[in-house]
């Protein structure tokens, strides 16, 4: 019983992941000032948390 919880909270994990990436990359897109596009593109730091 615990696999099959833990493999719907996966399952539902995935989704929420990908719409999080596509938020960040339309932010990153829609940004006017330099710093904020390129904390949300791909030339943004990695690794590093912005808190």
């Amino acid at each position: 019983m615990k696999e099959n919880k833990a493999l719907t909270i996966f399952k539902n994990a995935i989704p929420l992941e990908k719409r999080g990436k596509a938020f960040y990359e339309k932010v990153g897109k829609a940004a006017s000032n330099k710093p904020v596009k390129a904390f949300f593109s791909d030339d943004g730091p990695r690794g590093s948390a912005p808190y």
